[in-house]
């Protein structure tokens, strides 16, 4: 069995240990949430000093493998500076434990492989939320469209309808404009009218020709009854 140790290293956050027992530092590799292009490094501090162990990135190189011994009863301190808020994960041996080339290149190629996986799954993820945020926006803006379309088709109704309403306007303004034929009863009152009219004028002409008759010498009346 191979004894190891993980270490989890907070961004701007200080790790200090006193080793009960030697070990060896052998691989340092960024946080799999963390974003594309964020960038960390780790420190080793020792008398208040700063070494630079190492820097990641993300899409570059999300780990880096070392071969750095500390001894038993030893006091180190990890220190991480980071772009983003992404930790560092630290893999650590024991002394004495079977650690060797091989078992190195295993453990490499594990981590290696666990960060390609998480890679993809994050990629395939962003490329979704991209389709789908496409998508949406295509669809607000056939919506906008259509609704546009039904404003358009409302405003062309509503000025149809004006013109309708100025040329009825027009036809009861024009002088032209046909009288209505009169009903039934218009008609008969018409023609009682003119028969009253009628029965008016009649003894008119009767009276004018007693008066005719009056108007005669008494010969010619003298003719007319002898006739």
């Amino acid at each position: 069995m191979i004894g190891h140790k993980g270490l989890t290293v907070i961004p701007k956050k200080k790790y200090t240990c006193q080793l009960d027992y030697s070990m060896t530092l052998v691989s340092v590799s960024l946080d799999p949430k963390a974003k594309i292009g964020e960038r960390a490094s780790l420190f080793l501090m020792k008398d208040d000093i700063k070494f630079l162990l190492c820097t990641l990135r993300q899409g570059v190189q999300e780990n880096f493998k070392l071969d750095l011994p500390f001894f038993k009863n030893e006091k180190i301190t990890f220190y991480s500076e980071s772009t983003g808020k992404s930790p560092l994960n630290l893999v650590m041996f024991h002394e004495g434990s079977t650690t060797n080339s091989e078992d190195d290149s295993e453990i490499e190629n594990e981590l290696n492989e666990k960060l390609e996986e998480e890679l993809e799954t994050k990629i395939e993820k962003k490329l979704e939320k991209e389709n789908n945020q496409k998508k949406k926006g295509n669809n607000q803006n056939k919506k906008g469209n259509n609704q546009k379309k039904k404003v358009n088709n409302q405003n062309k109704k509503g000025n149809n309808q004006k013109k309708k309403g100025n040329n009825q306007k027009k036809k009861e303004a024009s002088p032209n404009k046909k009288r209505k034929e009169p009903s039934v009863e218009e008609k008969s009152k018409i023609q009682e009218k003119e028969l009253m009219e009628i029965d008016d004028v009649k003894p008119k002409k009767k009276q004018s020709q007693s008066k005719k008759i009056t108007q005669q010498s008494p010969k010619k009346r003298r003719k007319n009854k002898k006739k």
